[in-house]
C-alpha cells in the first residue's frame, strides 16, 4: 500500500509540474481554437465539468480514460447552433472489447460563406471556412492488466489516449496538425468519489502559409461525486483548467435523474474565453435512446443551443429491452392474460437467454395454462 501511495504521489507531482510549465500566453496566440468548443449536451449542461466523471461515448472529448468504464457500444450525434451563423456537427462511436474500449469521433465546424477581398480591399467571390477533427480513442481499466514483475494496480484506475487529426480551411488555404490527449480517472475507495486528469492537444505546430502557431494545450484536473438522493442518482463535478493561451479557469456542474427518465442539469463556468456563466440542460431517456438539450448564454454574442442523441447498443440495449419486456410480462400475468405474458417472457429470453426471472415466470405461466386446460 505504501509503495502504491508513493507512486500515485509521484504521478500527481509530475502532473502539477507539467501544469506549471504551461506558460499562459494571450488569447488568440494559438490555432485550432474550435477544439475549445464543447461537445455532448449532457456535459455542456454541466458546464463541461467532466474530467472525473466521463464514462459515456463522449468521454473521448473530455477524458478518454472514461471509455474504459463502458460496458456496451454507444453512438452519439450532436448539432450545435452556435454564434454568428457558426454551427457544428459531432458524431462519435465507442465499442468495448476484452482488451479495452475503442472509439472514433468526427467533429465538423463551419459557417456561412463570407465575403472575400483582395489586397486592395476589392470584393472577390465568397469563400468557405471550416474546421475538422477526426479522433481515434482508446480507454482501459488498468486493474485488469496483469503484467509480470509490476506492482498491483488498484481497482478503479483507468487510462486513455486520443490520436487526433486536425484540419482548418480558409478559402484555398489549408493547415493540418496531429495531436494527442492523455488521461486518467481513479474511482477512489471512498464510495462515489472519483478523481481525473487529462492533458489535451499535445501536438505539432500548425502552419498557415508562412506563419506557425501552437495548439491550445490544456491541462484539466477534476473531482466527481455521485450519491443516491431519494433513490435517484445525483452527480456533482468540478474541473480546474490550465490552458497555455489564457488564465486558469474552473467549471462546476451537477445532474439529477428523476425516475431514471428525466435528467436535470446545471453548471457554472468561470474565466473561460468561450463563454462564462450559467449552463442549463435536460435529458430524456426513451428505452435505449437518450435525447439531450443544453443552453449556454454568451452575453452580447447571443445564446447557444446544443441538441444531441445518444443510442445504447449491444449488451446494454438488450438489457433495457429485456427489462421492459419482463415488466410487461408480469403485468399480463397478473391480469391473467397468459398468452400475451408468454410472448413477453419469450422476448426477454431472446435478449438474455440466461435470465433466471424470465425462465421462472415462463414455467409458472405455462403451468397456469396447463391447469386451465385441465379444468
Amino acid at each position: 500500500m505504501k509503495k502504491f501511495i508513493v507512486k500515485i504521489t509521484s504521478i500527481l507531482g509530475a502532473v502539477v509540474i507539467l501544469g506549471s510549465n504551461l506558460h499562459a500566453k494571450s488569447p488568440g496566440s494559438t490555432s485550432m481554437n474550435f477544439l475549445k468548443v464543447g461537445v455532448g449536451p449532457r456535459q455542456i449542461g454541466m458546464a463541461e465539468a467532466a474530467t472525473a466523471i466521463a464514462e459515456d461515448v463522449n468521454a473521448s472529448y473530455y477524458n478518454p480514460a472514461g471509455l474504459g468504464k463502458m460496458v456496451s457500444q454507444q453512438a452519439s450525434f450532436m448539432y450545435n447552433l452556435w454564434i454568428e451563423e457558426i454551427y457544428s456537427q459531432h458524431a462519435s462511436y465507442a465499442h468495448p472489447l476484452a482488451i479495452g474500449t475503442f472509439g472514433l469521433s468526427l467533429n465538423y465546424l463551419s459557417m456561412e460563406k463570407i465575403q472575400g477581398y483582395d489586397a486592395d480591399a476589392n470584393p472577390l467571390d465568397k469563400i468557405s471556412v471550416y474546421d475538422l477533427s477526426v479522433i481515434v480513442s482508446y480507454g482501459r481499466d488498468l486493474s485488469r492488466c496483469k503484467i509480470p514483475g509490476m506492482f498491483h494496480l488498484p481497482k478503479g484506475l483507468y487510462a486513455g489516449l486520443n490520436i487526433k487529426f486536425l484540419q482548418e480551411k480558409l478559402a484555398n488555404e489549408k493547415a493540418s496538425a496531429w495531436a494527442t490527449d492523455i488521461g486518467t480517472i481513479y474511482d477512489t475507495p471512498l464510495k462515489g468519489l472519483s478523481l481525473g486528469a487529462c492533458l489535451q492537444n499535445l501536438g505539432t505546430e500548425v502552419k498557415f502559409i508562412q506563419e506557425g502557431y501552437p495548439l491550445p494545450l490544456t491541462l484539466k484536473l477534476g473531482i466527481g461525486f455521485t450519491k443516491n438522493m431519494m433513490g435517484q442518482p445525483l452527480t456533482l463535478a468540478v474541473d480546474y483548467n490550465v490552458p497555455n493561451d489564457d488564465k486558469e479557469s474552473f467549471s462546476l456542474g451537477g445532474e439529477y435523474w428523476v425516475r431514471n427518465v428525466l435528467g436535470l442539469r446545471a453548471g457554472y463556468k468561470n474565466g473561460q474565453a468561450l463563454g462564462n456563466g450559467l449552463c442549463l440542460g435536460v435529458g430524456l431517456k426513451i428505452s435505449f435512446v437518450e435525447l439531450s438539450y443544453a443552453f449556454l448564454g454568451l452575453g452580447y454574442l447571443g445564446n447557444t443551443h446544443r441538441m444531441g442523441l445518444t443510442i445504447k447498443l449491444g449488451k446494454e440495449a438488450r438489457k433495457i429491452l429485456a427489462e421492459r419486456a419482463y415488466k410487461k410480462g408480469t403485468k399480463y400475468y397478473a391480469q391473467e392474460r397468459y398468452s400475451e405474458a408468454i410472448l413477453q417472457f419469450s422476448k426477454v429470453l431472446e435478449y438474455e437467454p440466461d435470465n433466471k426471472n424470465a425462465l421462472r415466470m415462463m414455467k409458472k405461466t405455462q403451468d397456469r395454462i396447463k391447469n386451465m386446460q385441465k379444468k
